[in-house]
């Protein structure tokens, strides 16, 4: 396990021959999770191909520009900012009211299961605490928040735009290598 992997991440190293796992991968083995099992066979596989002197294969991100990989990494600078802010937010729950604390926690409990998107989240969190901007460590909370959202609303759609054409790009490939 690697926490400096993406949490349904894996990869290996072909120097060491060491496959490292992201926290989503590791849990998912434990569960005898058929995704998690994939994603294991997937990096051993590699190995597999660096024994044999198989040709490598080929990696979605090699086909990203460089224009790209920064849409790629300010989504991912933003998506981290915002995991933030929730954890923030959650120790902030004790300064709004009943009902309010509520919904913010509701909503925080979705965006950490995955069971709401950022947008969705995030709209709830920021409506349930509009009216509590008056209130010092909240404001703060409000105004960075907002911030990191408009950076959001910009990089996500840049991030997701290049990563579906670097995959056209890369399923290209791989139709001509299967032929």
């Amino acid at each position: 396990y690697n926490p400096s992997i993406p949490t349904r991440g894996a990869s290996y190293n072909e120097k060491n021959g060491e496959v490292q796992i992201g926290s989503d991968v590791l849990s998912g083995l434990k569960d005898q999770q058929p995704w998690a099992k994939a994603v294991l066979l997937h990096e051993l596989q590699h190995g597999i191909q660096g024994i044999e002197d198989f040709a490598r294969g080929g990696n979605i991100d090699q086909f990203l520009t460089a224009t790209d990989r920064k849409a790629v990494a300010a989504a991912g600078y933003a998506e981290t900012s915002l995991a933030k802010q929730a954890s923030a937010l959650r120790d902030l729950l004790p300064l709004l009211p009943p009902k309010q604390r509520n919904s913010a926690r509701e909503a925080l409990d979705g965006y950490d299961a995955g069971v709401l998107t950022y947008d969705e989240a995030f709209s709830t969190l920021m409506d349930v605490t509009q009216g509590f901007t008056s209130t010092p460590d909240i404001s703060s909370w409000w105004s960075r928040t907002d911030a990191i959202l408009q950076q959001a609303e910009k990089a996500i759609p840049l991030r997701d735009a290049a990563q579906r054409r670097a995959y056209d790009k890369y399923m290209t490939l791989r139709g001509e290598q299967e032929a």
